[in-house]
Formats: C-alpha cells, structure tokens, sequence
C-alpha cells in the first residue's frame, strides 16, 4: 500500500493554550474549545442567577408592594360597586314599599267607600220603606247604579291573548280569574274586592279580571297608580251623584211627611180635635254657608227620620182618639143639639147623635180605652161609657146587651154591646155621645174629622 492510499485522519484543531508566567518561569496550559465553550456557558448562567438573586432581594419589597396596591385597589372597586348595588336594591326596595302602602290605602279607601255607599242605600231603602208604611207616596230611589270600579279600567295591552307586560319590578302581572274565583266558594257576583281580598293579591302588578264577556273586556288590565287615581276619580263622582239622589229621595220625604203633619193639624184645628203634635222648635241662629253643599245627606236623613217620627206620633195620638163610628155605615137618625123631644115635644137639647140600627145589631168602640161604667142608666138604658184619656170619654145607650165590663180595655172597633131600645126609647137605634172634661161635644166633629184624617193617614176606619 503506497503512502497515497492510506487515508488521512482530519487533523485536530490544536487546542488554546494559556500561557503564564511567573518571573523567569513560564508555563502553559492546555484548554480545548469544547471545554471552553462550556466553562464560558456555566460562567454566564452562574453570573445571570446572581445578578437576578441580587435583583430579586433589592427589588422584591417594591414588588410585593405594587402586588398588594393593586389587588387593594380591586377590592376597593368592587366594595365600591357592591355598596352601590345595594343602595340601589334599597331604594327599589323603599319605593316598592311606599307604593305598596299607598296601593294598600287605595284599596283600604275603596272598601270605606263600598261601605258608606252600602249603609246609605240600606239606610234610603229603610227610611223609604217606612215612609210607605206610613202612607206616605214617596217614588223610591233606583238601586245604586254599578259604580266604576278603578280596578277595571281600560287596558293598554296591545291586544287580546298578549301577555301581560311585565312591571317595573319584572314580574308579569297576576290575573285573578272570576270563574276560579266563583269555583273556589265565592260568589258569581262578587266585587273586585272580594275577589282581591279573597286572592290576597296586593301590589300595582294584581289584576282582577272581570266576569264580563270577553267581547266587553278582551284582556286583563294592569293596575297603575295612573289607573287607580282615574277609577277613583270617577268613582268619586258617581258617589256624588248618588249622594244627591239619595238626599233628593230624603228631602221628598220630608216634604210629603210635613205635609201630612200640616194637613191633619189643620183638620184638628178645624173641627176642635185634642190633637197633642209636638211642633216646639228652636236653636241658634247660623247664617247659610254659600260653600255648603246644596245637598247634605245626613241632614237630609235626619230631617226626614224626624219629620217620620213625628208623623208616627201624631198617628199614634190619632189612633187613640175615638174618630170611629160605633156602627159604621149606619144612617143618622138624630142630629147633636136642640130639637124638640120626641115624647113630650118640647124643645130640648140632644148631648149626642143617633144612628139607627136594629135590635142586636153590633155596637163598637170608637177608639181605645177603659171601660168606666157599663150597666143602667136612667135616660140611656143600657150604656156603656170609655174614657179615652186626656178628659175624652164616649157614651153608647139604648143598648139591649152588655157585652163589656168596668175595667176593661177595649181597642177601636171592639164590640161593646148590642143595640136596643132601652130606657128613653122610642124604637131600635144607638145614642152615641163624645164628651170633654165631661162636656157634651158634637161627635160628628170626630166622626168629620176621621174620617178626613183617615184619608191623609190611609187609615182604616
């Protein structure tokens, strides 16, 4: 093998060589790149750790303080945030409550005022059912109209089958079903109220649906405080309305009892009759109030209550009064005063009148009261006196039967006895005589005036 065919190694780079020297002494040192390399990469990390070490601990505080500034500064934000959404949720709350008590005190007021408008129309129906008892012609008053109701009122929902819109809370509003309310053991009519108190629904967002057909009413309606303080408005001038009727059907009343009153005293007037009305009036004087409404319907009411109770009163004395006749229907055969007698015929005077009437034929009490004397009287025959209180008495004689005693209390029209022709008789009739502080009076002034009075008072007999 010839030197040109072997192979020749590649040669190494020679290596560094550090050279020192020491006086007169120098010395090398061998070092290959590798190594160098390597020692020079260690030296950098070892010098880059250190200086970041150094780093660390003369930077580390300031670190640490930045980190805590700003998470300190985060939190604060977030307190800060937190605090205001809280404020915000407390005066929703707040305004939620102040509406809620004012909705409450609505609905509060609506019941008041259900309640008054209930007491006046039973108290105008009583006062003119009493009226009539009392004969008194007073056209009644039309039951209350419906009032409106500021529960229902028009809806603003765009239309019918659209859901209810939401409120400022965000609840949709809660529709109150008539017929569930009906299914549950209310009644078909109940009022919105009932319905709403039944429910236990409060709050702008309650709504009552009506029972009318869904033509009239095609969606419920939302309440808002715009909505109710229309409804009350309305419903405040339907009071007045009606507060006027009731005090016009009061006054009327009044007015037509005053009447009566008037005219029966001036029937007693006219024919001398005891009537006790008790007219005394009096008080202060207080000038008229221009600003005082033209109808005022408790002094109306209690106008008519006193013109009714005195007309009651004035009918209980007339009632104890003996306007009747002692056989009704009967002719009068002889008139009260002087007249020729009919046994001797001389000119006489005739205490009573009398009326013919056969033998057993029913004799009755002109009015109530006690029997004072029932037996023979010489001139009357069989009679029968009654005092009726405050000096009256009446006299019934020629009667054929006694049918009473003294002591007994007799009531209008009772039957005294039966007629006859006892003692200064000339044939079957009945004497009657009425009689004051034991004075002979004509009775046909009572029997006139009972008959008059009778027609004011729509009394019987």
């Amino acid at each position: 093998m010839t030197p040109a065919s072997v192979p020749r190694r590649p040669q190494r780079r020679p290596p560094f060589r550090l050279f020192i020297a020491r006086g007169d002494q120098i010395r090398s040192v061998a070092i290959r790149p590798r190594l160098l390399v390597a020692s020079l990469v260690v030296a950098g990390v070892l010098v880059t750790g250190g200086i970041a070490s150094v780093a660390y601990l003369v930077y580390r505080d300031d670190i640490v303080g930045s980190t805590l500034t700003l998470h300190t500064q985060v939190s604060a934000s977030y307190e800060q945030r937190i605090a205001e959404l809280r404020a915000q949720v407390e005066r929703v709350t707040t305004e939620q409550l102040v509406a809620q008590a004012a909705f409450d005190d609505k609905i509060d007021e609506l019941l008041q005022r259900q309640e008054t408008i209930d007491d006046r129309q039973q108290q105008i129906a009583a006062l003119i059912e009493r009226a009539r008892e009392q004969g008194l012609e007073v056209a009644a008053v039309a039951p209350a109209l419906p009032l409106p109701n500021p529960l229902r009122q028009p809806s603003a929902l765009a239309a019918a089958g659209s859901a209810p819109a939401p409120t400022q809370s965000g609840a949709a509003p809660v529709v109150v079903p008539w017929t569930a309310f009906a299914e549950e053991g209310g009644p078909a009519d109940a009022s919105p109220w009932d319905v709403l108190a039944a429910s236990g629904l409060r709050g702008s967002a309650d709504v009552i649906e009506s029972p009318a057909s869904a033509a009239e009413v095609p969606e419920p309606e939302l309440l808002t405080p715009a909505v109710l303080e229309t409804g009350f408005s309305q419903l405040d001038d339907a009071i007045d309305r009606m507060t006027v009727e009731h005090a016009a059907a009061a006054r009327a009343i009044a007015l037509e009892a005053q009447l009566r009153i008037s005219s029966i005293e001036a029937i007693a007037d006219e024919f001398g009759i005891p009537v006790r009305v008790d007219s005394a009036v009096g008080g202060p004087f207080v000038p008229t109030d221009p600003d005082r409404p033209a109808y005022d319907l408790d002094q109306e009411v209690a106008s008519a209550e006193l013109a009714m109770a005195r007309l009651d009163a004035l009918r209980q004395d007339i009632r104890e009064l003996p306007l009747g006749a002692p056989v009704p229907g009967a002719q009068i055969t002889s008139g009260f005063g002087t007249r020729a007698d009919p046994f001797i015929g001389a000119s006489a005077v005739h205490e009573g009148i009398d009326f013919r009437a056969a033998t057993g034929f029913p004799v009755h009490a002109t009015g109530p009261g006690t029997v004072v004397f029932a037996g023979w009287s010489n001139g009357y025959g069989e009679m029968v006196e009654i005092d009726h209180g405050g000096g009256l008495s009446t006299r019934y004689g020629h009667m054929s039967r006694i049918d009473v005693a003294v002591g007994d209390h007799v009531a209008a029209s009772d039957v005294v006895g039966l007629a006859g022709s006892t003692g200064r008789s000339t044939g079957p009739h009945v004497h009657y005589e009425t009689r004051i502080g034991g004075v002979a009076v004509n009775p046909l002034r009572f029997l006139t005036a009972g008959e008059r009075i009778g027609a004011v008072l729509s009394l019987a007999g």
